[in-house]
């Protein structure tokens, strides 16, 4: 997972984004906050905060879909994804449908 920097915004993606996913909520080691999850055509997977406080601490992540070793349903509406270094990423609010798309997301840039 790599950290971008406090201003890098969905606009720097140099890959048009394929999937967005919003609002999901980041519950690693940090209060709760909306984000917003997006897909790129080069296997990147991008988070991006919205809460501007969180944005002043918090950095923006990206993964490289191959560092990502599972994933799946956590509890009534969450997903979690573990990546390949044991690091687990938690969100909360994300229900069937959107679950199903980041799946498909994932599972697309896989092949």
């Amino acid at each position: 997972m790599v950290e971008l920097e406090k201003d890098y915004s969905p606009e720097s993606i140099d890959e048009i984004a394929q999937e967005s996913f919003t609002p999901l909520f980041n519950l690693t080691r940090i209060n709760s906050t909306p984000g917003e999850m997006i897909f790129t055509a080069d296997n990147k997977m991008y988070y991006f905060f919205e809460n501007p406080a969180v944005k002043m601490v918090h950095r923006h992540w990206c993964i490289d879909i191959a560092e990502i070793a599972s994933y799946g349903k956590t509890g009534l509406a969450g997903f979690k994804i573990v990546l390949k270094d044991g690091t687990t990423l938690r969100f909360s609010n994300v229900f069937r449908k959107m679950r199903e798309g980041i799946i498909a997301a994932i599972e697309e840039r896989k092949q």
